[in-house]
């Protein structure tokens, strides 16, 4: 998520500032100054002290409330940032920032609705900063509303060419639409604007992952990790990769880095549960899918491997069960079906497993899973002559 910069706030929120009590404002204004210096160093608790003192001076003062409700942002403390934000908003409704903030809080909370409702306000407000468009993207992103989300990156490109963070952020958006070689294109630009661009390089190794260029993947996953070590993304691509390449281990020690930086990442937890199964630990991925699916219950990856996992502790009832599921959230998906079909398969229902086979042949395309299919239904069609 894009949050402002902390040094462009300090010049421009300084040079906006003017004092509204002629008793205490000169007191309040140091303790204001002090906060945005403690924010340009990124000593935000110490920032939220100097707010604190400057409202007990000056208790409508919606300059040191802008400024507490950002550094409570950058902390993660959400509800106390929207609190302040949002008087912030009630004192000076006028002015762009506040929005631009909260509405970050929002798309942080998960609650994009409500987030582009304030880029909105700040669009409104401000539509010649490119920024806010860039902002309004991410919101689209986060409801994968890619197109409209490219529509705003456009904007920010066309008012400010040099704007890395659009670049970077137009190159994901095009790589979740599967246009890749937009995407690339996109992301190349955007390191050339920033070469210290860590979520260039993380979408970008995003991008190489779905093309199967593992090693130029882990190039731009380490570059990623190296410039932004809290980046829980770029752990979760890079043990994908790992786990693409069958080194579960290595996959496992990402994900589990990607949980320890962000706890209701579901993709962290279901690679993490598809390896461990991967690996034989099947307890310790159902584990893990099952917090997959929680946090994102319309994963069908999530229930179609947990139900591999059950299949191989020989639950085969539970084990349909989570392959219905998946099938029907992803019915294009002919591993499901071939998967289900052996579950059938296990507990005597050859008709079933039959019909799941048949599809297979219906709508598959791997070479290698349609010659199973094909083997699976010999296998019945002779067991079933031979009873």
């Amino acid at each position: 998520m894009m949050t402002m910069r902390p040094l462009m706030f300090l010049a421009i929120l300084i040079f906006l500032y003017q004092p509204t009590n002629a008793v205490n404002d000169e007191d309040a204004q140091n303790y204001i100054d002090q906060g945005f210096d403690f924010i340009a160093i990124g000593k935000y608790d110490l920032a939220i002290q100097a707010f604190t003192k400057a409202l007990q001076l000056e208790a409508n003062n919606w300059l040191a409330y802008y400024g507490r409700g950002y550094s409570y942002l950058q902390k993660g403390s959400y509800e106390e940032a929207l609190r302040d934000l949002t008087a912030a908003i009630k004192l000076r409704p006028n002015w762009a920032r506040p929005y631009m903030a909260r509405g970050t809080v929002y798309l942080d909370s998960g609650e994009p609705d409500k987030a582009i409702a304030d880029f909105n306000k700040a669009v409104q407000l401000v539509p010649q900063d490119d920024r806010v468009y860039v902002h309004r993207a991410s919101a689209y992103a986060a409801k994968k509303d890619y197109r409209r989300a490219i529509e705003d990156l456009n904007r920010a490109i066309e008012l400010n060419p040099k704007n890395a963070e659009a670049y970077a952020y137009r190159g994901h958006a095009y790589a979740h639409m599967g246009e890749y070689t937009r995407a690339l294109k996109d992301l190349d630009e955007a390191i050339r604007l920033d070469p210290k661009n860590a979520r260039a390089y993380s979408a970008r190794g995003y991008v190489y992952t779905f093309l199967g260029e593992y090693a130029k993947a882990l190039e731009d996953l380490n570059r990623a990790i190296n410039l932004d070590p809290k980046n829980a993304k770029a752990y979760v691509t890079r043990g994908s990769v790992y786990a693409q390449m069958k080194d579960y281990a290595r996959a496992i020690e990402d994900v589990s880095k990607a949980v320890e930086l962000d706890p209701k990442n579901p993709e962290a937890y279901l690679i993490r549960g598809s390896a461990y199964t991967l690996m034989g630990e099947y307890v310790k991925g159902i584990e893990d899918l099952t917090k997959a699916i929680t946090l994102n219950p319309e994963n069908a990856r999530a229930y179609a491997n947990r139900g591999a996992a059950y299949y191989f502790v020989g639950n085969f009832h539970l084990a349909i069960a989570d392959l219905t599921k998946a099938i029907q959230i992803a019915p294009e998906e002919a591993e499901y079906y071939f998967n289900r079909g052996a579950a059938y398969a296990k507990l005597g229902r050859k008709d079933e497993a039959l019909a799941d086979f048949r599809k297979v042949l219906e709508i598959g395309r791997d070479p290698e899973l349609l010659e199973r299919a094909k083997a699976a239904i010999e296998r019945l069609i002779k067991s079933s002559n031979t009873n």
